[in-house]
């Protein structure tokens, strides 16, 4: 099967989502919830489809990175401090929470609003024409709301309670 660089080599303006269309995924071991990809840390919330799924995957992840940057830094050694943290969601309310948490941790971080941030899979979700399409475990959570703008408006007032927790956890550190 043809991967992303030999793709991406022939097809310069292609997007991700280009390639995933022509190259169905088979046997996955996960499926992407939500993300975000931050200037200096992410957030995944991922569906394990197979045994073991979330290890692989993780794995895979970090490795490639790694190599990558690498390569790119002509650098050597490891990039990431530690193992992965993971948790396993046990409620739908929290699984809610949680997609906006990940999918909006740039606007949580006062990185730039979610609606404006290409790295994160919040447009997947607020909106019906998505340009990104990542997420395959996407009907999770769109199962859980009346459409695109009913996630906009839970998202909008979780923000601003995720928002005011983070200013009091910095308070309580000083």
């Amino acid at each position: 099967m043809e991967d992303w660089r030999d793709f991406k080599r022939w097809h310069p303006r292609a997007q991700l989502s280009e390639f995933l269309k022509q190259h169905p995924k088979s046997d996955s071991i996960v499926e992407i919830v939500a993300f975000c990809l931050n200037p200096n840390h992410y957030h995944l919330i991922l569906k394990q489809e197979a045994e073991g799924g979330i290890k692989k995957y993780m794995h895979k992840v970090s490795t490639s990175y790694t190599n990558y940057f690498n390569i790119k830094y002509d650098r050597s050694g490891s990039l990431f401090q530690g193992r992965f943290k993971s948790s396993h969601i046990k409620s739908t309310g929290k699984l809610l929470y949680m997609s906006v948490y990940v999918s909006c941790n740039s606007e949580v971080h006062g990185i730039s609003p979610a609606k404006k941030y290409p790295w994160c899979s919040f447009s997947e979700y607020a909106s019906d024409n998505s340009k990104i399409k990542l997420c395959g475990g996407k009907k999770i959570i769109s199962d859980n709301f009346r459409g695109a703008d009913d996630f906009k408006n839970f998202a909008k007032e979780n923000i601003k309670h995720m928002k005011e927790k983070k200013e009091d956890e910095k308070l309580l550190l000083e």
